[in-house]
């Protein structure tokens, strides 16, 4: 009851002006205006600087995954393989014999029950050097 008494008392035209011009009024709204400007941006920015840090940290903690994963396995040593004597190129015997074990191969596992055929390797042809064959 009492604050309907002290509003009613209230003149409105005081309240409204406060003895100020309409210069000093437009002022003190700019001003206002960049004080919350300031807040608003200032939030945003501290929202924009926990996001950055909270990726940083996300990465490093995955990096530090990937390294712990990628850290090398023990390996058992293997036995050391003992190379083939070569074999000189000119030797078109066995490079006959190579092609058809390849062949021979190729036909047992294309098979259903693993028979190859009887077939003969007649000729062959070496690829021309300008073409850069995959055997080169």
């Amino acid at each position: 009851m009492n604050m309907l008494r002290l509003a009613a008392d209230v003149n409105m035209d005081s309240v409204m002006n406060n003895g100020m011009t309409w210069g000093e009024k437009f002022a003190e709204s700019g001003r206002m205006i960049l004080i919350v400007m300031a807040f608003v941006f200032s939030v945003i920015f501290l929202i924009w600087l926990s996001q950055t840090i909270i990726s940083f940290v996300i990465v490093k903690l995955s990096s530090l995954e990937r390294k712990k994963e990628a850290a090398p396995v023990p390996v058992p040593t293997q036995p050391e393989v003992i190379p083939e004597p070569a074999v000189p190129a000119t030797d078109d015997g066995v490079t006959v014999a190579v092609i058809t074990a390849a062949i021979s191969a190729y036909l047992a596992a294309e098979s259903e029950n693993g028979e190859v055929k009887p077939f003969r390797v007649v000729s062959f042809k070496r690829a021309k050097q300008g073409n850069k064959p995959w055997n080169s």
